[in-house]
């Protein structure tokens, strides 16, 4: 998932391959030793099996460990091999080692005279078939049109734009002038954000009453300059700022900057870090703790990872979102806050 995958590293791992096994073709080539090494010719023997059973081993793992989420993924990852190995190893005594040799007519007749095995083969075939299309087909007729998060996000969407268009018709409150800072109402703050806001949207507008809410799936902090533009047109840039744009790409020091700027010297930035299992969330957070520090006095940092690591059952299936009830995302903002102002902000 890292940026080098796709700046040349696949490109360059197709390139290899075919090397490979080019390199492998001539008689008497030194390549051909490499692959004599027997755990590479173990691997090679038992390739389809792993590359079969692997993945929906891993699925089911996930399913039925829920608790163990993202953050405990060594466990499930040593669990999957171990399963995979076996599975592999069996469904090649059982299954393919059979059909390579006389094919698929020799998973229901005998090819030896080891009638023990034979029956063992045929009640394995009859069993993993009747498995596989029970399981599809009661997975395809209760199969919802959208996953619990996309449905989570949807609902969160929908209460979001009732309390919004509530939210904009209330009188708006005026900018305080105070210098030094209280903890604010929900008419004070404009919140813009991911996904994961979005999911948390709920608990944000109880905890902050009249707080403009704008979050939708799959947003970036590349388009945190834009959205706060748009607040800025709409007349509905508060003095406090909530950005929640750091789950699903790699932020910079100058997209802060721009953000900071454009946000003005008038308004409080509460910034958002990240949770989630992808390899660029432990920089991103690293450069908004140290944007918050050289700007801390108009920069929030809300430790949402810190928080919700506490909580990781809250989460759904897929590591990174809360569930729509929850009210944790916002008391991590509302302690924030607080811990900010009372450090003489």
């Amino acid at each position: 998932q890292g940026p080098a995958a796709f700046h040349g590293g696949i490109f360059v791992a197709s390139v290899l391959a075919v090397m490979l096994i080019a390199g492998t073709i001539p008689f008497g080539s030194w390549m051909q030793d490499l692959l004599v090494f027997k755990p590479l010719a173990a691997l090679g023997h038992y390739s389809y099996g792993i590359y079969l059973w692997h993945w929906p081993l891993w699925l089911l793992l996930r399913s039925l460990l829920p608790q163990w989420g993202a953050w405990h993924a060594d466990r499930l990852l040593s669990f999957t091999f171990i399963l995979t190995v076996l599975f592999a190893f069996a469904s090649w005594r059982l299954f393919e080692k059979p059909v390579a040799r006389a094919g698929f007519i020799a998973l229901i007749r005998p090819i030896s005279g080891d009638e023990a095995e034979h029956c063992g083969r045929l009640i394995s075939t009859v069993v993993v078939l009747a498995c596989s299309w029970s399981f599809c087909g009661y997975a395809v007729a209760t199969a919802p049109e959208q996953t619990s998060v996309a449905q989570s996000l949807g609902i969160s969407s929908r209460l979001l734009q009732q309390r919004n268009h509530a939210a904009l018709e209330r009188r708006r409150t005026p900018m305080p002038r105070k210098p030094r800072h209280k903890m604010p109402d929900g008419s004070q703050m404009a919140a813009i954000g991911d996904s994961v806001m979005l999911a948390s949207s709920k608990g944000l507008q109880d905890t902050f009453p009249n707080i403009i809410v704008d979050a939708e799936v799959s947003r970036s902090m590349a388009k945190g300059q834009g959205l706060v533009d748009q607040l800025k047109a709409q007349g509905n840039l508060r003095p406090w700022v909530l950005v929640g744009l750091a789950t699903n790409s790699v932020v910079t020091n100058n997209q802060l900057d721009d953000l900071l700027n454009d946000v003005g010297p008038d308004h409080v930035l509460v910034l958002i870090n990240a949770h989630a299992p992808v390899s660029w969330v432990p920089g991103t957070n690293a450069v908004l703790k140290q944007f918050a520090a050289a700007h801390s006095n108009n920069v929030v940092l809300v430790d949402w990872d810190g928080t919700i690591s506490q909580h990781a059952d809250e989460l759904a299936g897929d590591g990174i979102h809360p569930g729509m009830s929850n009210t944790i995302y916002a008391q991590a903002v509302k302690d924030s806050i607080a811990a900010w102002i009372k450090q003489g902000h």
